[in-house]
């Protein structure tokens, strides 16, 4: 949605582009996301490489204004994009929600919460 909004498109269809990676469809970890160094996905997860589910058969074609690449899978289709000048602006094709009991996918919600607060807040002062 963050990447259409933005005036990206969508690959419709994935299966014919795995190569290297399974059209299994699953809420599982058995994905391989490679993450870029320096990205702001990259300081949240702590790793180069994670492991993520696969739900879609639809992906990231073309990055939205001002959106980069974050995360690939295996096969290269962008998994997570990006825009930090803009603050915390992420977004993720997987479901972090599914693999709560891995402390990286458990990061990403615990830094958005982080940003949401109201700096006050974040201070112990409200």
């Amino acid at each position: 949605m963050l990447n259409i909004h933005l005036g990206g498109s969508l690959n419709q269809e994935l299966r014919s582009q795995r190569k290297l990676t399974s059209n299994r469809w699953t809420v599982l970890p058995l994905k391989t996301l490679k993450i870029e160094p320096g990205t702001l996905l990259y300081r949240v997860l702590n790793c180069h490489r994670c492991r993520i589910s696969s739900l879609h058969n639809q992906a990231i074609n073309r990055c939205g204004r001002h959106l980069g690449v974050s995360g690939r899978d295996l096969d290269g289709i962008a998994q997570a994009v990006e825009n930090p000048a803009y603050g915390f602006l992420l977004g993720v094709q997987w479901h972090p929600e599914f693999l709560l009991f891995l402390p990286r996918q458990r990061a990403l919600f615990g830094e958005l919460v982080r940003r949401a607060k109201p700096a006050g807040a974040q201070d112990g002062l409200l």
